[in-house]
């Protein structure tokens, strides 16, 4: 038996640093294996999960004894689950995400091969490992070997270990493509006077104190500074959701550095993960996995209802229902950033007021709380779900 995992993850939820880091993780598992004398039967990155920023490998019935000379079973998966969105991310900066929630079996290298910029095919390893076995597969296609199933060289273990620390080698280097992010920069760059982002503070520490939450739900996380602020405080864990990838990373990698009970994900509030794959129940949605205890919706709703055309009321219900209690930031139309949003577009958001917020926000839940911001119209909200 093994301690259960708070919350699973899919790779198409990861940022860029987090399949990284399971790549290399998965790697150096099966490096320590074959030296051992046992290997990793399949190469998928859904044997892989998070605690915390910390990557897992969950299939133990995945590892077998190793046969000598055979060859890596499992190498063209671990190219499409792991080398390969990778590639297609720091290659050409298309968030990989993309593909893998679309595709469950991963990017293929045939697919990813004319997308790729010619400076990463021709590096040694992408070229051994990508670009040769799309050309010798189409040479087989067009009946260049001769019939019937070809023979496979054996592989020494010497060879098996250095493919792994080739592939290794290659992951360890890679970086997504730099992008400026407004989002990633937020926590240092907002208009918030030095009072009001005190006060802001202050609130959150004092609703993750009176709550205490073991699993709190930091919507639009940013680079994390409020669920860091929220661990502090003392929630148990926190699971960021955040669309921003470049911002992403950087809470990833500032969770990971000190050791934070933090999850960041790729996610939209909007658009999250849905049932996928076999009978629509082999990858169940984000929702149906979540177990929040407490939710943080800070600076988020003017972004749903007027970013996205949600119906206010439908937002709000949204939000409560992700946890018995929580926190909302109201944000006027006053605003600068509200103002921002709808400078070339028409204002068709009449409900959206503070008055609308609160009466929707009654409708479910009871006001525990609120303060209006110094220097700001902008108000923080405490709620509890009320019972059905």
């Amino acid at each position: 038996e093994h301690p259960r995992i708070p919350l699973i993850t899919y790779p198409y939820e990861w940022s860029f640093e987090m399949l990284r880091a399971a790549a290399l993780a998965h790697l150096d598992l099966h490096r320590d294996l074959l030296n051992g004398g046992f290997t990793l039967a399949d190469a998928t990155s859904y044997n892989i999960q998070f605690v915390k920023t910390k990557p897992v490998f969950i299939d133990l019935l995945s590892i077998r004894r190793y046969r000598d000379d055979e060859v890596w079973a499992g190498h063209d998966q671990f190219l499409r689950m792991f080398v390969n969105p990778l590639l297609l991310e720091s290659g050409t900066g298309f968030p990989f995400t993309t593909v893998l929630r679309s595709d469950l079996e991963g990017l293929r290298s045939e697919t990813l091969l004319p997308l790729l910029p010619w400076r990463d095919r021709t590096r040694l390893t992408v070229f051994l490992h990508v670009v040769l076995p799309v050309l010798l597969q189409g040479r087989e296609s067009r009946g260049a070997l001769a019939a019937g199933t070809p023979s496979r060289r054996p592989l020494p273990k010497h060879a098996y270990l250095h493919m792994l620390e080739q592939l290794r080698n290659l992951v360890a280097v890679m970086k997504p493509r730099p992008k400026k992010s407004f989002w990633s920069n937020y926590s240092r760059s907002n208009s918030y006077a030095a009072v009001s982002q005190a006060e802001k503070e202050t609130f959150v520490r004092s609703f993750v104190g009176k709550t205490r939450p073991g699993v709190l739900v930091d919507l639009g996380c940013n680079d994390g500074q409020y669920s860091f602020i929220a661990l502090d405080a003392g929630a148990g864990s926190v699971v960021g959701l955040e669309s921003d990838r470049t911002a992403l990373d950087a809470a990833f990698i500032e969770a990971d550095r000190i050791g934070a009970a933090f999850t960041p994900l790729h996610l939209d509030i909007a658009n999250l993960s849905p049932s996928q794959g076999w009978h629509g129940k082999e990858r169940a949605s984000f929702s149906d996995r979540l177990r929040g205890d407490a939710v943080l919706a800070l600076a988020v709703l003017h972004h749903l209802v007027i970013g996205r055309n949600i119906p206010i009321g439908e937002a709000v219900r949204f939000i409560v229902e992700l946890a018995p209690h929580g926190v909302i930031e109201f944000v006027p139309k006053e605003d600068p950033m509200v103002q921002r949003m709808l400078r070339y577009r028409e204002d068709i958001f009449p409900h959206y007021t503070y008055e609308a917020f609160t009466g929707f926000l009654r409708d479910v839940a009871d006001i525990a709380a609120e303060i209006k911001i110094s220097n700001s119209q902008r108000r923080l909200i405490a709620f509890s779900k009320r019972a059905a």
